[in-house]
């Protein structure tokens, strides 16, 4: 019944719509497709011209941007290595596959001839073989291609294992406990976090009114709170590598705010901004899951 009105809300005859732009959350296209309307999520950059991948609109699989379209290859190449993983095309598409992550390229007559008048920056991102190289990471899933994160969000340990922060992010970020949650480990031993509660779980649970957000502390130090966090850190952190799994964490007062210079107008984090920022906290939290 509530469906069926917000169906009405869009004319009652909308079937489906086109997605691009800045990813979709899975749980959006879930939403919309109970509704019966379909949402078609593309993926392409201005130097493709921009589409390299689409949602096929008799096969969804939420999360991915689709199938490769014609006549283009799209390849996955180690970050390390620059070895091929896989390269594929619309007629090479198969609904069972999947791969490992890298970072996506892309050949074919969609690529630009390149940046007009700067030869070095278009030698930087199209390589002899004319592949472009998009910056993104992602894989192929269930046959479609699946966007994971950016290749300058990539986190090297201290063990040389790689580490795409968004994907983790977000699988912390299932818990209701958790509204924003930036990850930390590049060039070290493990990895940690700087989590930031649900204020109305906290308010609900905690019973916390408005003056404790207020409190001048930009972290929280409350065992009670910590616990409780921990609780959903070590239950998602069973989905994810060990390498992945956060070690560590503190627990921020306030979200990330555009205001702060912390975060983009797109939610991004600005993870150079962040960790500069909070840099002593950071170093002692290491230094005290060592103690």
């Amino acid at each position: 019944l509530v469906f069926s009105k917000i169906k009405e809300k869009t004319g009652g005859r909308l079937k489906f719509m086109i997605s691009g732009g800045a990813a979709l959350p899975k749980n959006v296209g879930e939403f919309f497709g109970n509704l019966g309307i379909k949402i078609l999520e593309g993926f392409g950059l201005t130097e493709t011209s921009p589409v390299m991948a689409v949602t096929e609109y008799h096969r969804q699989i939420y999360g991915t941007v689709g199938r490769v379209v014609p006549e283009i290859e799209v390849g996955i190449q180690e970050v390390e290595s620059k070895e091929f993983i896989i390269v594929q095309t619309h007629d090479s598409f198969n609904e069972n596959y999947e791969c490992a992550e890298g970072e996506i390229v892309v050949r074919g007559h969609c690529v630009m001839k390149g940046y007009w008048n700067k030869p070095f920056e278009t030698s930087q991102v199209i390589d002899p073989e004319g592949w472009f190289h998009t910056g993104d990471i992602g894989r192929f899933y269930k046959g479609n291609l699946q966007i994971t994160d950016r290749l300058k969000n990539m986190l090297v340990n201290a063990y040389g294992k790689n580490v795409y922060p968004t994907p983790v992010e977000n699988t912390y970020l299932k818990s209701p406990k958790i509204e924003q949650i930036f990850l930390i480990g590049d060039k070290r031993e493990y990895i940690t976090a700087i989590i930031i509660p649900s204020k109305e779980s906290l308010q609900e649970v905690f019973g916390m009114k408005e003056d404790f957000f207020q409190q001048s502390e930009l972290f929280i130090d409350d065992n009670y709170i910590t616990e409780w966090i921990d609780q959903d850190v070590k239950h998602f952190s069973k989905e994810l590598a060990k390498f992945e799994r956060i070690k560590n964490f503190i627990i921020k007062r306030n979200p990330f705010t555009i205001d702060d210079g912390e975060i983009t107008p797109t939610l991004k984090a600005k993870r150079k901004v962040i960790e500069k920022k909070y840099a002593s906290e950071i170093n002692q939290m290491y230094k005290n899951w060592l103690l």
